[in-house]
């Protein structure tokens, strides 16, 4: 098993954080946060972060999909009257309606990479 496989399973059995980051303070204000999902998935090096990348990548290319179908469905039953409503929705160059199974790996993923090799 590749170790982005391994980061793949993994990642199933993490919570992450429910916030969102306020872009004004400088990434390692959330180290505390994200360094301990870090060391419960195994991730000892920059070659790891690569890795971690990859499988997050998949994560949110899923997720994302899964999306993307609820939203169809909704706009098909009604639920959703405005494009505007719809999640993921961009505006003026900003994203909005991210929906609460997203945002927290959308959060993790700016941060992973804001930090970059400097965790190592």
């Amino acid at each position: 098993m590749s170790k982005k496989d391994t980061f793949i399973s993994r990642l199933n059995e993490i919570i992450l954080p429910m916030m969102l980051p306020d872009t004004s303070k400088p990434p390692n204000t959330y180290d505390s946060f994200y360094k301990p999902i870090l060391e419960k998935l195994g991730v000892s090096s920059a070659k790891d972060v690569d890795a971690l990348r990859l499988a997050l990548e998949e994560k949110v290319l899923l997720l994302s999909e899964e999306v993307r179908m609820q939203t169809i469905q909704d706009f098909m039953s009604g639920k959703i009257k405005d494009i505007s409503e719809a999640p993921l929705f961009r505006e003026n160059g900003s994203v909005k309606n991210i929906p609460d199974n997203l945002a927290p790996w959308m959060c993790f993923i700016a941060w992973l990479n804001a930090r970059g090799t400097e965790l190592f």
